[in-house]
């Protein structure tokens, strides 16, 4: 690879802020009184009022390790990726929208 293809490029900023005010969603586990999960609710949720610092694309490469909450490496094999792949990163200051503040987009589906 030439040294061009391993730096990071700017990122358009209009698609960075698009990309991180597209709502999101998570599982939300309620356990019940013996510890066990009793309710898993999908929840939607937004990010609103982002201001980008920065934004930037450029070739990445992932390598897991194993961890006691994720046995990614728990078969032995370690796993990798030998080829750089894409991929764009952006540094925003994001102001938190509480799930029960009026006209909040945090809400169960």
């Amino acid at each position: 690879m030439t040294e061009d293809e391993v730096r990071a490029h700017a990122f358009d900023p209009v698609k960075a802020k698009a990309a991180v005010e597209t709502p999101g969603f998570l599982l939300k586990i309620i356990a019940d009184g013996d510890c066990r999960s009793r309710i898993c609710e999908p929840v939607r949720y937004a990010r609103e009022d982002v201001t980008n610092k920065s934004a930037w694309e450029g070739p990445v490469w992932l390598e897991l390790f194993h961890h006691a909450l994720a046995p990614m490496a728990a078969s032995g094999t370690a796993w990798w990726f030998t080829e750089p792949f894409a991929a764009t990163g952006v540094f925003e200051n994001i102001h938190a929208v509480s799930p029960t503040s009026p006209g909040s987009i945090c809400s169960p589906m």
